[in-house]
C-alpha cells in the first residue's frame, strides 16, 4: 500500500522478465487465500498461454487446485522414486549451449 496515498500497489507480473512471486505474512494473515486466489486468476487470465506454475507444497493444500486445472502432482521424498537432478540439461533451448547455461544457472546461488 502506497504510504502517501494508501491506494494498493499492484503489478501485472506477466509483464516482467521473471514473473515469480512471494507472499509473506502473519500466521492467519490469508497469505494461503491470496496464494489459491493468484493461482486461479493467473490460471483462468493466461489459460490459452503455455503459463506453468510450480508450487512447492509439503502439506497437500494445493492439490484440489493443482487437480482442478489438471496439474501433475509428483511425490518428492526420501522413500520415494522421484528424484531431482540439479545437473540435468534441459533440451528446450537447443540454440544455446546447455552446459553453459547449466553451469550459469549453477553459479548463480
Amino acid at each position: 500500500m502506497n504510504q502517501i496515498s494508501s491506494n494498493i500497489i499492484t503489478i501485472d507480473r506477466s509483464l516482467l522478465n521473471t514473473p515469480s512471486g512471494l507472499i509473506l505474512g502473519t500466521s492467519g494473515a490469508g497469505k494461503g487465500m491470496a496464494t489459491k486466489h493468484e493461482i486461479i486468476t493467473t490460471k483462468i487470465k493466461e489459460s490459452g498461454e503455455n503459463t506453468e506454475i510450480i508450487i512447492v507444497d509439503p502439506e497437500a493444500e494445493y492439490s484440489v487446485i493443482g487437480r482442478t486445472f489438471g496439474g501433475e502432482m509428483i511425490d518428492i521424498a526420501p522413500d520415494s522414486q522421484t528424484y531431482l537432478n540439479v545437473l540435468d540439461l534441459s533440451e528446450e533451448n537447443m540454440d544455446e549451449d546447455p552446459v553453459k547455461v547449466k553451469s550459469e544457472f549453477l553459479l548463480s546461488f
